[in-house]
């Protein structure tokens, strides 16, 4: 007689956070409109993570990019060479072989496709604040000779939820993930593993016109499903 698994107490507030995160988005809410092999990123997870360049003081000579909130100077994506944006996140994203970051920002469980991932570093110790700027950027941050810009994950992910707060003082950020492309990265609390569901264990959504991030939901372990590409308003 096979014995029934009953999910722990930390599995069920993980899924009622999730299950409350995905309602709260799909009511309506959502955003304003030097690199590693992705498979590198899982050697850093692990108490290893690579520490970014300090600098010797707090601002830069001159920004790789002015962020202005009209968001028409913010640092843009590389476009992919081989075919447009639009047939690469299809086809990555409905590949049986689809390689899958986990990662936790605040309570929330997420997940991402390795493939828009370069690597990981540890919260920048110094970062280049800039006036005037949506609150979500955090500002700029040194790393292999290159100027980064950084997003704040979590009021991305959240945008548009009133009851969400976070002080950067008192729980800041332990992590960063640099995005393809070598201009963004974006803060997350910790990183997970790397899983490899098939098409059949994830929700795809069809309709994204409203959150063009959010893909769909990994059935398990559960998680939203993002795409970084479309998550940093730009």
């Amino acid at each position: 007689m096979v014995s029934e698994v009953k999910p722990t107490k930390e599995q069920s507030r993980e899924d009622e956070a999730l299950d409350l995160y995905l309602t709260a988005l799909l009511a309506g809410n959502s955003p304003d409109s030097a690199c590693q092999e992705p498979e590198q990123i899982l050697s850093l997870h692990t108490n290893n993570l690579e520490q970014p360049e300090t600098g010797r003081s707090s601002t830069f000579d001159k920004p790789a990019a002015d962020v202005r909130k009209t968001g028409s100077s913010l640092p843009a994506e590389n476009p992919d060479p081989e075919m447009d944006q639009q047939q690469t996140r299809q086809s990555e994203s409905r590949s049986s072989e689809l390689k899958l970051l986990t990662l936790k920002v605040g309570g929330l469980t997420l997940t991402t496709p390795l493939s828009a991932l370069c690597g990981a570093i540890s919260y920048p110790g110094t970062i280049s604040t800039l006036p005037e700027q949506p609150d979500w950027f955090l500002g700029l941050f040194q790393h292999n000779g290159a100027k980064i810009a950084i997003a704040d994950m979590g009021k991305l992910v959240n945008h548009g939820r009133q009851n969400y707060t976070r002080s950067l003082s008192l729980q800041p950020y332990s992590t960063v993930l640099l995005l393809k492309g070598g201009k963004w990265a974006v803060t997350c609390d910790e990183i997970g593993e790397v899983i490899r569901p098939l098409n059949d264990e994830i929700r795809w959504r069809e309709q994204r016109e409203k959150i063009p991030w959010l893909l769909g939901t990994v059935i398990s372990p559960p998680a939203a499903l993002i795409d970084m590409r479309s998550l940093i308003p730009i």
